[in-house]
This record gives structure tokens, C-alpha cells and sequence, in this order.
């Protein structure tokens, strides 16, 4: 009777560690997913800032330019 209750137990915590391996297991790969998110998310961040910075270059280029045209047309006149 006590040998059965024995082996039950150690069934039973054998149960539970390979269910918190499984646990770890998830964890871990959760872990990684997360890594790679941030990872894609400091990518698409430096990428967005680059972006923004080409376009107000662009429009700063766009703004010269006006003034000059606008300039050149106040001297035709």
C-alpha cells in the first residue's frame, strides 16, 4: 500500500516536471518571438526616422527652390 503511494507520487511529480519542462519550453520560445518583435521594431523605427528625414529634406529643398522661382519672377517684373 505504501510502495502503491509512493510510485503514485513519483508519478505524479514526474507528471508535473515534464509539464513545467512543456512550460519552460513555451516560455523560452515566447522569449525569442519577443526579442525578434523589438528587434523588427527598432528596424522599422530607425527606417520611419530616416524616412521622415529624407522628406523634410526634400521639402526644405522644395521650399528653396520656391523662393528662388518666386525671386526670379518678382526681378522679371
Amino acid at each position: 500500500m505504501a510502495e502503491q503511494l509512493l510510485e503514485e507520487m513519483i508519478k505524479k511529480i514526474n507528471q508535473i516536471m515534464n509539464s513545467l519542462d512543456g512550460t519552460i519550453a513555451q516560455i523560452n520560445q515566447m522569449s525569442g518571438s519577443i526579442s525578434q518583435m523589438t528587434q523588427n521594431f527598432s528596424e522599422q523605427t530607425v527606417s520611419i526616422t530616416e524616412n521622415i528625414r529624407l522628406i523634410v529634406e526634400v521639402l526644405k529643398q522644395f521650399r528653396i527652390q520656391s523662393s528662388k522661382n518666386l525671386q526670379e519672377l518678382s526681378e522679371d517684373f
